[in-house]
């Protein structure tokens, strides 16, 4: 992308050299800019100023070049004096990055001199969010990111994997509040182990929100007709105990002889599902094969290798395949 856009020179991945490339481009349109657009962290009600809290000094750069400055908010960024402003910062900051503070926390009261400043507050749906009961507490989010560095989705998913602007768990619940046909996928992305509830330094409901918000979806229709029908057959399952342990029974006995192609990347790969003895060959170092059983520990049958250890093949010093790692 840097060759392409910005000219470099092609297969050029050091770091310095990029950042200096894209700073000598990116200095060129903030001299130029004719106005600076950002987004506000908190706005104070008693004071009327608005804080925003950055660690790169982009935001700065964009309000103190162009003669026009315009900071866009949700109703939810207002919080009621100045002295409520230090213990929101330090829990940003330590959520967040797990600093003190960020690097630069500016403080808008009034223009520059002979500069504008336009505040924009935006409602976009948060008053509806506010009136519902259960997901209301949604809107206390600061925007750390303490959710995201935290759940085992996101962090193997990256955010482009969401259909939302916001991406992670905060993201999987504002996303179906704002628009539930378009984004009633995105609850179902969780695994409700309810890490981001744990860490959340507002104390969010998340993943409870998400549960919820997979019903809502159910509830108006908004599932593809192969996931409701899924969801209904699970939850007749569910139902009928007897019925539910015996389909566990017969799976226990289908999947081990399912063709190989039938059980990559799936069940089958999952720890702890008893299926056929296969063979990973990755290297000469590492031709594993293993049979995993209620009650047997993986084992290496590679001849002279050692016994594979909890931690899998890695930690025993050779290349590992995919069910190396698995534990």
């Amino acid at each position: 992308m840097f060759h392409q856009e910005l000219g470099t020179e092609a297969g050029n991945n050091d770091p310095t050299y990029l950042t200096h490339a894209a700073r000598a481009n990116l200095r060129e349109h903030f001299l130029s800019a004719e106005a600076g657009l950002t987004g506000v962290n908190f706005g104070i009600a008693e004071t009327g100023g608005i804080v925003v809290c950055t660690n790169e000094g982009n935001a700065d750069l964009g309000t103190s070049l162009p003669p026009l400055h315009i900071a866009c908010m949700g109703i939810e960024k207002i919080i009621p004096k100045l002295e409520h402003l230090g213990v929101f910062t330090r829990l940003l900051a330590r959520s967040a990055i797990g600093s003190p503070t960020t690097t630069y926390t500016s403080h808008f009261h009034q223009p520059r001199p002979g500069g504008e400043l336009h505040i924009v507050i935006v409602d976009n749906g948060r008053s509806e969010i506010l009136a519902n009961d259960d997901f209301y507490q949604s809107l206390r989010c600061i925007r750390c990111g303490a959710c995201m560095n935290t759940c085992p989705v996101y962090r193997r998913s990256s955010g482009h994997s969401y259909s939302y602007v916001i991406p992670g768990p905060i993201g999987s619940t504002l996303g179906p509040s704002r628009d539930i046909k378009k984004h009633s996928s995105m609850a179902f992305a969780c695994t409700t182990c309810g890490s981001c509830s744990n860490v959340c330094p507002v104390k969010i409901n998340l993943h409870e929100q998400l549960v919820l918000q997979r019903r809502r979806a159910f509830d108006q229709g908004a599932l593809k007709p192969g996931k409701k029908m899924g969801l209904l057959a699970m939850r007749f399952l569910t139902q009928h105990p007897a019925l539910f342990d015996l389909s566990g029974k017969v799976l226990r006995k289908v999947i081990p002889i399912l063709p190989q192609g039938f059980g990559q990347h799936t069940a089958g790969d999952a720890p702890g599902v008893i299926y056929r003895k296969r063979q990973h060959k990755v290297s000469r170092k590492c031709t594993v094969a293993v049979r995993r059983t209620k009650h047997e520990q993986p084992r290496a049958y590679s001849g002279k290798n050692p016994p594979v250890p909890p931690g899998g093949a890695r930690t025993a010093g050779y290349p590992c395949c995919a069910v190396c790692t698995v534990r």
